[in-house]
């Protein structure tokens, strides 16, 4: 069952060192939904920079496939490690400028945990 964009949000709120969580709209570079702590400095700016990095590995992957055969497949989603934060983002299966991204503190998270969630809201996310 699809569920509200928030409520889908709310359900990574229960990971080990969740920080706060959003749902971006990369080809408007809006934010669709967020839930959880006020992230420091530009709320803006870090959604440009998360969407400029997705931008860049999907041409990379692409570059691979194209070069192998045996590159077939599609990004799963990008970690970034800053400082004492993890950063997970998943592009949306549904629609491909949407992703979803969630920020945990990196001595409480268990990625293994968080990159399962991650995928079933996204899987579960009304677009």
């Amino acid at each position: 069952m699809k569920s509200t964009l928030k409520a889908s949000l709310e359900r990574l709120s229960g990971l080990d060192g969740y920080i706060r969580s959003c749902v971006v709209d990369g080809e408007s570079a809006t934010l669709l939904a967020r839930h959880g702590a006020s992230p420091p400095g530009d709320p803006q700016a870090a959604t440009a920079a998360q969407i400029t990095l997705l931008q860049a590995q999907r041409r990379a992957l692409q570059a691979f496939q194209q070069d192998s055969s045996k590159l077939a497949g599609e990004l799963d989603e990008t970690l970034i490690t800053v400082g004492r934060y993890y950063y997970l983002i998943r592009p949306s299966r549904a629609r491909a400028s949407v992703f979803v991204s969630v920020v945990l503190d990196r001595e409480r998270a268990n990625l293994g945990r968080a990159r399962l969630a991650l995928s079933t809201v996204e899987q579960g996310l009304s677009l």
